[in-house]
């Protein structure tokens, strides 16, 4: 099974070209090279990873505490004497617990913190799977640590430690579509967590990302596609030890649909009997009813990681093109499934991805929808209203 390298596209420099050679593939192709880094226009257009001659991924004196192949130093000194200068450090295979524990403080999702019980078992399944020989997986939890920890001023910038992220997230993928690993009892477990650091890095980097380069049909299509990879892995996930803790961690406490929701899928299905009247398409009532579908599913409370691919792998083809078309309809779908979104636990990679947009598709309804409009404005609140029609450039913490 081949997973897409999902790329996300390079920057523009303030000085538009940038300096030095072009990447291997223009040579190769002898086409002219924008020479944008970490990819280049014609490699993102062709959604291919971008080589540069004698490229290397930067390493300062801080991102190598961190990032060396094919070991990671951390810091391993836990003296208290005040007089100590610089932590001690040293090297530590990728098969080390602490790359576990990174991973955890990432991208747990669920209504409650994982349990001692929880990390154990996954702790102990990821050192039987030996992370060493995964170099998909080593980069892809790496891509995610770098988005989490960003320094300060660059949470609301692409910077130096984005674009490194961006690096190990493009060698990520390509490692997994050449490996091209088969699902089986064996190898489930480092595919479903290369799948997940995926959704979590580029839900992260389209925070990140400047408003020209802003693209939330993108992130529809990476979660589609995430919805397929999961069908190859949910049988060997549900057979595990950890299910029945992950399963109780995301629906600990029961919750009943939000006030208003009912209501509000009712505007939704009157909207879309309008705009299917006499036409024959019927992608809009199917995504309307995946809607309502997830709605109950989730218990309009999305927890799991489930719940975030459910609702985009189960609308048409057809309903993609009409967002692109911007079709009115089509975006008041998307904004009530961000604001039911906003609903479930914060997550700091998606939390400012959900206001974006539901800012962006909620400005562009050109038609007259009072009435769908109330509900998600009052759940979304300060941050749906103060971004106006565009997407804009938001404060939020993503810790």
């Amino acid at each position: 099974m081949e997973m897409e390298v999902i790329s996300w596209p390079a920057r523009e420099s303030p000085s538009g070209l940038q300096r030095g050679p072009g990447c291997q593939r223009c040579k190769t192709r002898r086409v002219k090279c924008s020479r944008h880094r970490p990819m280049c226009t014609n490699c993102h257009r062709r959604t291919e990873t971008c080589i540069y001659p004698h490229a290397s991924i930067p390493a300062s004196s801080t991102e190598r505490r961190i990032m060396p192949v094919p070991v990671m130093a951390i810091p391993t000194n836990t003296t208290t004497d005040s007089s100590a200068q610089l932590p001690l450090t040293r090297l530590l295979p990728l098969s080390h617990p602490t790359l576990v524990t990174w991973w955890f403080k990432d991208i747990s999702v669920g209504s409650h913190p994982t349990s001692p019980a929880e990390r154990a078992l996954w702790r102990l399944a990821l050192s039987n799977v030996h992370l060493s020989t995964c170099t998909y997986l080593w980069h892809g939890i790496l891509s995610t640590h770098l988005l989490h920890t960003l320094p300060p001023a660059e949470h609301t910038s692409f910077g130096t430690a984005t674009d490194l992220a961006y690096q190990h997230h493009l060698a990520g993928s390509s490692s997994f579509s050449s490996s091209s690993p088969l699902v089986n009892n064996h190898t489930w477990l480092p595919v479903l967590t290369f799948g997940i650091s995926v959704i979590v890095f580029q839900f992260g980097a389209q925070q990140l990302a400047p408003d020209a380069l802003f693209d939330y049909i993108e992130m529809l299509l990476v979660l589609r596609n995430s919805a397929k990879l999961a069908s190859s892995v949910v049988h060997f996930f549900r057979a595990s030890a950890m299910w029945p803790l992950v399963r109780q961690r995301g629906r600990g406490n029961p919750v009943l649909p939000a006030d208003g929701v009912n209501a509000a899928l009712q505007y939704l299905a009157d909207a879309v009997a309008r705009a299917e009247f006499g036409d024959e398409t019927c992608h809009r009532s199917q995504a309307l009813q995946a809607l309502r579908d997830w709605v109950l599913d989730c218990r309009a409370c999305p927890a799991i990681w489930r719940d975030y691919i459910y609702w985009p792998g189960k609308v048409p083809g057809e309903f993609l093109d009409a967002l692109r078309a911007e079709d009115d309809v089509a975006l008041l779908l998307v904004l009530h499934w961000c604001a039911v979104l906003w609903l479930g636990p914060r997550r700091w990679f998606m939390e400012r991805w959900i206001l974006r947009t539901a800012r962006w598709v909620g400005g562009r309804v050109r038609g007259e929808w009072g009435r769908c409009l109330v509900w998600p404005r009052r759940v979304l609140g300060e941050g749906f209203e103060g971004g106006g029609a565009g997407v804009g450039e938001g404060t939020l913490c993503l810790r």
